[in-house]
């Protein structure tokens, strides 16, 4: 069972985006009783022409907040610091400690936010110096993306990952490829890949058809998420040119140029939504899409859709990332992989014009397969590891307490045997 718990999440996302694994871990802390402060994004790299929009939101939201402090809900707080965006620099990673800490620590003496665990998404110097002034009962690195596949210096980034490796209490990871990575450095490893909400992402419980979308053409061919650099363009170009008579339809916030996108007639760009709209337009593909680039980033991600999908039931054609192939191993006809852009097309092809590929049985098969992969039962699992090491921690620190109180005693038992000493041979020995 989760115990209550003051818990500090260092984001690696601002509180705004569009959902992630960082809101739910929050929001499930919440429900199990916990408080949580959530601190936004302080950014792995240093900052581009495309990074003025998030600078100005982050400057407006400082000022609606209390000194950067808003409480989302009961027990959720939010943090927005104001930075220098620097990460790598010894003197401005300095200054942004100093202030940043400053505004954290008078907020947890204001609150008695006392004796908190930090789980941090990011690995920069400035994370890990927080942790360092915060003195946290646990420090926890969630590892959910391919930290080093972010920056053209990988250096520098795995220099600052791998010392919080071996200095974090434990790490989670989400893939294959950084949990034996940071197996090199931990021995309290754990994966926790993104996990589906099967209560929200339940077909039964979906009955409408967005009004957005009751005019376009069907077949539909879906994708829910980011369409950001590694979002394969030219695949769901091709896709739009060979499917002419379907509709491309994409949901989700824009971080990159998609004026190939535009240009396609039958590509339908619907933006953001809330997440607890998604299910509705997921339930009215025919096909869903997992179209990203194969490369050692996204080799090294675990798609937290591809468990929405088959919740909701519906057939799902990704590209061929390592991830993908580990869950297609342990369950086979989950879902098909396209080797290449043709055979993409093909597989594609071969669910809509298969009629069995949505009967009642294979959507339960499907649906079967996120009921094992649900976000529930990765929290159980997390807070179970944070209980344990939590526990271990408070045995080794009662242990050394009890070992320097010995060690003490044996030592004052010593100075006393030595007073004693003297005064016999001074007074008493001949």
């Amino acid at each position: 069972m989760s115990k209550k718990h003051n818990i500090i999440i260092i984001s690696s996302v601002d509180w705004s985006t569009h959902w992630q694994m960082h809101h739910q871990l929050s929001m499930s802390f919440i429900k199990s009783g916990s408080s949580v402060l959530f601190i936004e994004n302080t950014g792995i790299r240093g900052m581009r022409f495309k990074d003025t929009g998030r600078i100005f939101d982050r400057i407006i939201t400082r000022f609606k907040s209390m000194y950067g402090f808003s409480e989302i809900e009961k027990k959720l707080f939010v943090f927005s610091p104001l930075f220098i965006p620097v990460p790598y620099s010894r003197v401005v990673t300095y200054i942004n400690q100093l202030f940043i800490f400053r505004a954290i620590g008078k907020w947890i003496d204001v609150t008695g936010f006392s004796n908190p665990i930090v789980i941090t998404f990011l690995p920069t110097p400035l994370a890990q110096g927080l942790i360092h002034k915060i003195n946290p009962r646990l420090a926890i690195y969630y590892c959910a993306n391919h930290m080093v596949g972010m920056l053209n210096n990988t250096d520098i980034i795995t220099k600052w990952e791998n010392n919080l490796f071996k200095t974090s209490d434990a790490v989670f990871t989400i893939s294959d490829d950084i949990k034996k990575r940071a197996s090199k450095f931990s021995g309290s490893v754990y994966s926790f890949p993104a996990g589906v909400d099967i209560k929200n992402f339940n077909p039964s419980l979906v009955d409408s058809v967005p009004n957005n979308i009751t005019c376009i053409a069907s077949p539909i061919i879906g994708y829910v998420g980011a369409i950001s650099d590694v979002f394969d363009q030219e695949l769901v170009v091709k896709l739009s040119e060979y499917f002419s008579h379907a509709t491309i339809l994409l949901v989700g916030p824009v971080h990159t140029d998609i004026s190939k996108l535009e240009a396609c007639d039958n590509v339908v760009l619907l933006g953001e939504f809330r997440h607890n709209l998604i299910p509705s337009y997921i339930n009215n593909f025919d096909v869903a899409l997992i179209p990203y680039i194969v490369n050692e980033f996204t080799d090294s991600v675990y798609s937290c859709k591809l468990n929405e999908y088959l919740a909701m039931g519906i057939p799902v054609v990704s590209t061929n990332m390592k991830e993908v192939r580990i869950f297609l191993e342990q369950y086979q006809e989950s879902l098909e992989i396209g080797k290449n852009l043709n055979d993409f097309v093909k597989k594609v092809e071969s669910i809509l014009s298969n009629p069995l590929s949505k009967s009642h049985d294979a959507c339960n098969k499907r649906i079967a397969i996120a009921k094992k992969n649900t976000w529930d039962s990765r929290f159980f699992a997390i807070t179970e590891v944070i209980n344990r090491i939590n526990k271990k921690n408070k045995n080794i620190n009662k242990v050394s307490l009890i070992a320097k109180y010995n060690n003490n005693r044996s030592a004052l038992f010593k100075r006393l045997l030595v007073v004693f000493g003297l005064y016999f041979l001074i007074f008493f020995s001949p």
